[in-house]
C-alpha cells in the first residue's frame, strides 16, 4: 500500500533519539521529537566496566543484558555526536525531558537546547518524569505536549 506523505516527523526516546537525530538529515523529515535524548553517547562507554566480556568464535562482545555490543560500535559512541548532527538540519524539534530521569542526567536535554541554536526548539521538563515516562499521568502529559507540538506543526500543510 502506499501513502501520500506530506510531513514525515521522527520521534526517538533515549538512544532512538540520538538515532532520530542522525535519520533527521534525510531530506523527507519534516521535525524531530525527543523524549530523555542521549546527547553525548561517548559518555556512555563508562558502563563497558560494568559489563561483562564474552567471546564468540574469534570476536569479543560486551553482554549489555543480553545485548551483544561490538567494540567497533562503542568506538561509534564515543565519536558519535548527535546534537552536534541535528543542528545542522535547522528542523523543528521538541525536547522533553523528565527531571527524576535515573538514566540519563538532564544535562543531555541542556545539550541539545544549547547546540540547537538555529533550529526552532519546544521544550518541556516534566516534574516528576521518569526516564520512559512510565506511569499513566506521565505518559498522558508526554503524549498530550507531543500531539499538541505536532498540530501547531502540521497547521501548513
Amino acid at each position: 500500500k502506499r501513502y501520500n506523505i506530506k510531513r514525515l516527523f521522527l520521534l526517538g526516546l533515549s538512544v532512538g533519539g540520538a538515532v532520530a537525530s542522525y535519520a533527521s538529515l534525510h531530506s523527507k523529515v519534516s521535525g524531530v521529537i525527543l523524549w530523555s535524548a542521549l546527547s553525548k553517547p561517548k559518555l556512555l562507554t563508562y558502563l563497558l566496566d560494568k559489563l561483562n566480556k564474552v567471546s564468540i568464535g574469534n570476536k569479543t562482545y560486551y553482554d549489555d543484558s543480553g545485548y551483544l555490543l561490538t567494540e567497533e560500535f562503542i568506538q561509534t559512541l564515543r565519536e558519535s555526536r548527535p546534537a552536534e548532527t541535528l543542528a545542522k538540519t535547522q528542523l523543528p524539534v521538541l525536547l522533553i525531558q523528565g527531571d527524576t530521569d535515573k538514566t540519563l542526567s538532564i544535562d543531555h536535554f541542556h545539550h541539545y537546547k544549547n547546540t540547537l541554536k538555529n533550529n526552532e526548539v519546544e521544550s518541556f521538563i516534566l516534574k516528576g518524569g521518569s526516564h520512559t515516562y512510565a506511569s499513566y499521568p506521565e505518559e498522558i502529559a508526554v503524549f498530550k505536549k507531543t500531539l499538541d507540538w505536532l498540530q501547531t506543526q502540521t497547521k501548513e500543510s
